[in-house]
């Protein structure tokens, strides 16, 4: 049976039925009698049949109730399985939205710790660069205001054997820095007061690194442009007149003139 007649059998059913009760009369009279007293009987076996036929509708009724209901019941089950379908396919594709999210921003994170990390490392290059461009130029002056002194880098060793001859024989620190702020300090200022003043910012600026590898790395540099007697005259300078608390220069001055004094070694333990 097709589908169409699947569909509309109860119809046609139906149309069957009423036609044969709309003819039930004509057939009675032309095949069976015309006395209308034996047609009464008749009659009264058509509606008998009249109520089988109303029970018949009644049932084929109900039969299409209970088809409507199945057909309803199955159209709920198939949207619900949509639905399921679809919610399933919507949380696919938030899972794959999220994990193509979440892929993303730690690619974009990475790229920034990257970047950051790079940008970190150039800005130190940077200003150890700024810092050794810096640190050389005063380095270059430090030598200039040396070559504009009268008698250049002998400078120091004139002023030593003519100004600190005269403290070399004081053994006790209070009377030596008295004797110095008299009898020398003036006479520094005067002579050396510029180059004092440079080499007091070489050593501020080495001060600002923070570790003390750095430091020493510096020091040993500025250590390098010193003679003998710079490195004495700077001694009793920065020990009886400290212009800052520069305690590795002073360290690394002890440590340098130690086996340079021969006038009076007794000044090393003073200062030690």
């Amino acid at each position: 049976m097709t589908n169409h007649l699947k569909k509309y059998a109860f119809a046609y059913s139906s149309l069957v039925i009423v036609a044969i009760w709309i003819s039930t009369p004509f057939i009675l009279i032309k095949f069976v009698s015309t006395d209308f007293m034996k047609l009464g009987q008749v009659g009264d076996l058509f509606g008998t049949l009249n109520a089988l036929f109303s029970g018949i509708t009644i049932a084929g009724l109900i039969i299409t109730i209970i088809k409507q209901q199945e057909e309803i019941e199955t159209s709920r089950k198939e949207f619900k399985e949509q639905k399921e379908l679809l919610q399933r396919h919507h949380d696919e594709q938030k899972d794959q939205a999220r994990k193509l999210f979440d892929e993303q921003k730690e690619q974009i994170q990475t790229n920034f710790n990257e970047e950051k990390e790079r940008l970190q490392k150039q800005i130190i290059i940077q200003k150890l660069e700024r810092f050794d461009n810096t640190f050389f130029k005063m380095i270059d002056l430090h030598n200039k205001i040396i070559d504009n002194l009268e008698r250049k880098r002998n400078e120091f060793e004139a002023f030593c054997n003519s100004k600190y001859n005269l403290i070399w024989h004081v053994n006790d620190i209070k009377e030596l820095e008295e004797e110095f702020q008299k009898r020398i300090r003036p006479s520094a200022d005067i002579v050396f007061g510029h180059y004092v003043q440079n080499l007091i910012e070489i050593l501020r600026m080495i001060c600002k690194k923070r570790t003390e590898e750095g430091r020493s790395k510096y020091l040993n540099i500025l250590f390098a442009q010193f003679t003998q007697y710079e490195r004495q005259f700077l001694f009793y300078y920065f020990n009886i007149y400290p212009p800052e608390k520069f305690e590795l220069f002073k360290y690394k001055l002890f440590d340098a003139v130690r086996g340079e004094f021969s006038h009076n070694p007794n000044h090393l333990n003073l200062f030690a």
